[in-house]
């Protein structure tokens, strides 16, 4: 998922995978990311993002895809889990190395991340025909000058039919902890209303 010049992006319970890089030989190719941000905010409620794999090559393998990447914005992310792609098989007889393992959450200079009750995990590192594996990759990786925020709170969910008629009941389930507030807000008439 690529998403860029967009300010009110959300997700929730969405499985985002990035691509598998398939071509063998040189040059290495790297895996894609579960999630690239270039410029935008997005928010994440449980939701699985991960990074593909890097492919086989020649000589080094290619590195594993970041789970989600934001190079300029923010990201809040509640109850989700971001993984690494694994690096790629290095397949020459030479010892390179295999390819290294994607991060779990890569965020650049110009942006920032806030994080309540995730997971995070880096791509395992590549195998190798004669040389050393990869490296794992790291659970979150943040340039210098970036936001990471990890809030120490557990996430809060609510949950509810997305359509009822009228005059009909709603169930709705609200998951927090001891001494959270809850307000339920109501109309007398609907906010949107299709023109015909």
């Amino acid at each position: 998922v690529h998403v860029s010049a967009s300010f009110r992006v959300l997700f929730v319970g969405s499985s985002m995978r990035g691509w598998t890089a398939t071509s063998t030989g040189l040059p290495d190719e790297k895996g894609g990311s579960g999630l690239e941000v270039t410029s935008g905010a997005v928010a994440l409620y449980d939701c699985s993002v991960q990074g593909g794999a890097g492919n086989t090559g020649f000589f080094y393998g290619g590195l594993g895809g970041d789970g989600a990447r934001v190079v300029l914005g923010g990201l809040f992310a509640s109850g989700c889990t971001f993984e690494g792609g694994k690096g790629g098989f290095a397949e020459d007889f030479l010892p390179a190395p295999g390819g290294d393992g994607g991060n779990g959450l890569r965020i650049e200079s110009s942006a920032q991340a806030q994080l309540v009750d995730n997971v995070t995990l880096g791509g395992a590192g590549g195998g190798s025909f004669a040389g050393p594996p990869g490296i794992p990759g790291l659970a979150i990786s943040s340039a210098a000058g970036a936001t990471v925020v990890q809030h120490a709170a557990a996430k809060r969910v609510y949950d509810a039919a997305p359509i009822v008629g009228d005059a009909q009941a709603i169930d709705i389930a609200v998951t927090g902890a001891v001494g959270d507030a809850l307000s339920l807000l109501r109309g007398l008439q609907a906010a949107y209303t299709p023109q015909v």
